[in-house]
């Protein structure tokens, strides 16, 4: 007896130890050698940037302690994720029998952690016409951008999502159209990738995220083909195919985690480029071609494509053709690796996250002066395009 309560009082003492050894890895890997980005979480994830006095008084370094903490202790986005499907699953089997009656199928329904429309499409709720003013002012710091530099022709492609229309009633403020009645470009260099209807967004989007899916990003790699007036023909897909493993986008967060849908991709042929992410020399930016050819238990949006990061460079060694320059959010990474095939050199960066990643802040004459662009591409969302990330004329 009393060597079995030796063996229990050496196990707990074992367990604890475990438990004290996972939480000091987390502290430590937080203050020495934190993750930049909480893939799971889908956020920035370092907590050097909160340490300050006023941050402990706001209460904002207590916030960003708990959720570095929470990034970095090993195994924390496997434990968040399990037991967030499983406390989902059972909320979404309680209301299922109400969210996919008839009455709500064409209505959104309110969750916790964001809006269902359509019985399983997890969607933003629509925006109201107070999101003009954003986009009025944004256009006088754009303008201000072409008037600068009149050598550069300048192209604007917007992307409307589910908040540019009410899919309920099917009414549309009309963000896109008073944004481009507003900037200084011919009607040629300006165009959007519309939604028009609920059913035009479910086949063009995700269920579970809010980028668009291998349709809609095809589809807009053939707009902007014709927009940016590339000479050769666009690239067409050699095959499609169904990635291995269930995909939880952006919004399948805490009471919504449980949502789930299919990962589609295309394939092409791509041309052998040269290419560099923030600056080092990489085979290719994203990982289409290893997952297309490997099964992975788990994918997403900024795996498969490419995150957001600050500078992402492409050459196809043809001088002979223009240089672009392309000033978007993340819906560009589905389409950096196919737009430079028509291209000599080809930069795309991401405003939001430059400086983070180029350590000094982005210059877009510096991108004109140094590297002869010819072309620039505005592209992005009604958040993005009316951020003051986006604010270059200022």
């Amino acid at each position: 007896m009393k060597h079995s309560k030796k063996i229990k009082k050496i196990l707990s003492l074992l367990f604890i130890g475990l438990i004290f050894a996972m939480l000091l890895s987390g502290l430590l890997n937080t203050l020495f050698f934190p993750d930049v980005v909480s893939e799971y979480e889908n956020r920035y994830a370092n907590l050097l940037d909160e340490l300050s006095f006023s941050g402990y008084l706001d209460g904002s370094f207590q916030q960003s302690m708990d959720a570095a903490l929470g990034d970095q202790v090993d195994l924390a986005s496997t434990f968040k994720r399990l037991y967030n499907k499983v406390s989902s699953g059972i909320y979404r089997t309680l209301l299922q029998p109400f969210i996919s009656s008839d009455d709500m199928k064409n209505n959104y329904y309110a969750m916790k952690s964001g809006w269902i429309f359509g019985g399983d499409c997890l969607v933003t709720y629509p925006y109201g016409e107070e999101r003009m003013a954003a986009l009025e002012h944004a256009a006088e710091n754009y303008n201000r951008v072409f008037a600068s530099r009149p050598e550069v022709e300048f192209f604007m492609y917007y992307v409307e999502r589910e908040m540019d229309i009410n899919f309920a009633t099917g009414e549309k403020p009309g963000f896109s159209r008073h944004f481009f009645e507003l900037l200084n470009l011919p009607a040629d260099n300006k165009d959007a990738f519309s939604i028009d209807s609920f059913e035009q967004y479910y086949e063009t989007f995700y269920r579970t995220d809010h980028h668009w899916n291998n349709i809609g990003s095809y589809q807009a790699y053939t707009e902007l083909h014709k927009l940016l007036r590339c000479e050769d023909a666009p690239l067409c897909p050699t095959g499609e195919r169904a990635l291995g493993g269930k995909f939880n986008g952006s919004y399948a967060r805490g009471d919504l985690s449980c949502y789930e849908e299919q990962f589609n991709a295309y394939s092409f042929d791509f041309p052998v480029m040269e290419c560099r992410v923030d600056g080092n020399e990489i085979d290719n930016y994203g990982s289409q071609d290893y997952y297309l050819a490997v099964d992975m238990p788990m994918v997403s949006y900024g795996k498969f494509y490419g995150g957001d990061n600050g500078e992402v460079f492409y050459s196809s060694n043809r001088p002979e053709r223009e240089n672009l320059l392309i000033i978007g959010d993340s819906y560009d990474n589905a389409l950096i690796r196919l737009i430079a095939t028509h291209f000599n050199d080809t930069y795309a960066v991401d405003p939001r996250d430059y400086e983070i990643y180029m350590h000094k802040p982005f210059s877009l004459d510096y991108y004109i002066d140094s590297f002869g662009v010819d072309k620039v591409l505005f592209l992005g969302n009604i958040d993005t395009l009316s951020s003051r990330e986006f604010y270059l004329g200022e």
